[in-house]
């Protein structure tokens, strides 16, 4: 990595070719590695601080688990999506001829500009209670399988003679016609 201007003038980049490997350099942010690391912290951040509070909102009784877990799905969906995207404007080749503070500035402001407008349409789609209303639906459809599941067994047992435990024990006679 070659900087340009007086070498002298800076105080921790002092000499005018680093390795991309040096640690001043990927300390900096000046690396693509460094840049994906960035990338990555970000959607970590946003877990970090999205996943307590969205449990906090369930456990204040503000709203159920899946809209927990739709709001969730959804910041995480909109980090990630941000993040690949600002990721991929600062490795464009001709950022590089751009000071690093200037590539970290464009960076942050890519970051911000999409993750808002990403924001605002899943706001917009609400995505979040789409998938809130998938994960109830789906929940409900098993629950209902289950009791249906439930209800034949126990006719089954009750009405039909094909039980094993039907026709003997002490209530053989009781219980209907023997066949």
């Amino acid at each position: 990595m070659t900087f340009r201007g007086y070498a002298g003038l800076r105080k921790v980049l002092g000499a005018s070719r680093y390795l991309t490997t040096n640690p001043k350099v990927v300390a900096y942010g000046l690396t693509q590695v460094a840049r994906a690391a960035g990338a990555a912290v970000n959607v970590v951040i946003t877990i970090v601080v999205l996943v307590p509070m969205e449990i906090i909102r369930y456990l204040m009784g503000e709203q159920t688990l899946s809209q927990v877990f739709g709001n969730v799905l959804t910041g995480t969906m909109v980090a990630a999506l941000s993040s690949a995207v600002a990721f991929g404007v600062a490795s464009i080749p001709a950022l590089t001829i751009l000071p690093a503070v200037t590539v970290v500035g464009i960076t942050i402001v890519v970051d911000l500009v999409v993750g808002k407008v990403l924001g605002d349409l899943a706001d917009a789609f609400n995505i979040s209670g789409s998938i809130a209303m998938a994960l109830d639906r789906a929940f409900q459809q098993m629950a209902e399988e289950e009791a249906r599941k439930a209800r034949g067994q126990r006719i089954l047992g009750q009405f039909y003679h094909d039980n094993p435990g039907f026709n003997s024990g002490p209530w053989r006679g009781l219980l209907g016609p023997r066949w």
